[in-house]
């Protein structure tokens, strides 16, 4: 276990590549870039159940959720992961195939114009 602290550029991806998993703890986050990079990457994350982690993460599917505060939980869930990588791969490849499909640059693009059209017309 390395807690690194923030990292950023392209450290940030060398240690994501050699990374097991990641494991996002906020207390508060909307839409976490540390998720969607690690999802991005192919890399199994678990994530508390803080606000906008369930919407990106469809938890046992392609990460993992825990109740924020949980550690018992939250430690059970690593030693299962690390002690069956190859039962959880499936993970990591989901994750990889959400991104790609839902956070690409031309869908995100179109959402938010939507929602700007949407918040000028429905006035």
């Amino acid at each position: 276990v390395k807690f690194v602290g923030e990292i950023r550029g392209r450290l940030k991806y060398r240690f994501l590549s050699g990374a097991e998993l990641v494991i996002v703890p906020s207390i508060w986050e909307m839409l976490s870039l540390t998720v969607l990079e690690t999802m991005a990457q192919g890399k199994i994350v678990i994530a508390s159940d803080s606000y906008g982690n369930p919407y990106i993460i469809d938890d046992k599917k392609n990460g993992f959720i825990y109740r924020h505060g949980d550690l018992a939980s939250l430690k059970k869930l690593v030693l299962d992961i690390l002690a069956d990588k190859r039962k959880f791969e499936y993970i990591g490849k989901n994750a990889r195939t959400k991104i790609r499909k839902s956070y690409r640059w031309e869908k995100v693009t179109e959402l938010v114009e939507k929602a700007y059209y949407d918040s000028l017309f429905l006035r």
